[in-house]
C-alpha cells in the first residue's frame, strides 16, 4: 500500500492501520517528511504557523488503534519545521504513545530475539544534497550513494556488511532496485 509522502490526509492512517490490523502487521516506518515543510530550507512563518496547527490537530484527531506502532524517522521537510525552535516529531511522539521517534535522517534498527540479534537494517532519510537520483531507461541511477553509505558508515565505526539493507525515504520515486 502507497501512501502520499506529508501527512495530507489523516484518513491515510486509518486505511493503514486497517489494512495492517487485517495482515497482522504491528510496525509501520516512516522514511521521513512526516509533516511538510513547506519553502524549502527557508520555511515562511506563515507556513511554519500552518503546520504547527497540523502538528496539534493530527496529536489530536489521528486515528489511534493499540496494536499498530508507527516509527517515524524525521525527513528534511519536518526539520524546517524546526527553525522556529518546534521539533515537529519531537512534540507528537510524547503525545502519541503509537507513534515512535527515530530521530532524522538516519536510524540504525536491530532485530533482537530474547538471546541474540536476529539482523540490522538501516532506514535513512538524507538531505537532497548528499546524492542524486536520476530515472533512466535501467531504472534509478543513485550518484553519490556509495559515498554517501560509505561516510555514514565510517562515521558511526561500522562497515556497511554489518546492515542487511538500507532502506531510503527522499527518492521521491516509485521503484524497486537491488543496489
Amino acid at each position: 500500500m502507497r501512501l502520499n509522502s506529508h501527512l495530507r490526509n489523516f484518513q491515510q492512517i486509518d486505511l493503514l492501520n486497517n489494512y495492517c490490523i487485517n495482515n497482522n502487521i504491528n510496525l509501520i516506518l516512516n522514511l521521513g517528511d512526516f509533516y511538510d515543510g513547506i519553502g524549502g530550507r527557508t520555511l515562511e512563518y506563515a507556513n511554519a504557523m500552518k503546520n504547527y496547527q497540523l502538528i496539534e490537530e493530527s496529536i489530536m484527531k489521528l486515528p489511534k488503534n493499540d496494536s499498530v506502532y508507527h516509527a517515524i524517522l524525521g525527513g528534511n521537510h519536518d526539520r524546517n519545521i524546526s527553525i522556529y525552535g518546534y521539533d515537529p516529531i519531537k512534540v507528537f511522539t510524547e503525545e502519541r504513545t503509537d507513534f515512535i521517534n527515530l530521530g532524522y535522517t538516519h536510524s540504525t534498527i536491530s532485530l533482537n530475539s530474547k538471546n541474540e540479534t536476529l539482523g540490522v537494517f538501516d532506514i535513512h532519510h538524507p538531505d537532497i544534497f548528499d546524492f542524486k537520483v536520476e530515472l533512466d531507461d535501467d531504472g534509478m541511477n543513485f550518484l553519490g550513494l556509495e559515498k554517501y553509505l560509505k561516510k555514514l558508515y565510517e562515521s558511526q565505526k561500522r562497515v556497511r556488511e554489518t546492515s542487511y539493507i538500507d532502506i531510503f525515504g527522499h527518492t521521491h520515486k516509485s521503484q524497486f532496485n537491488y543496489l
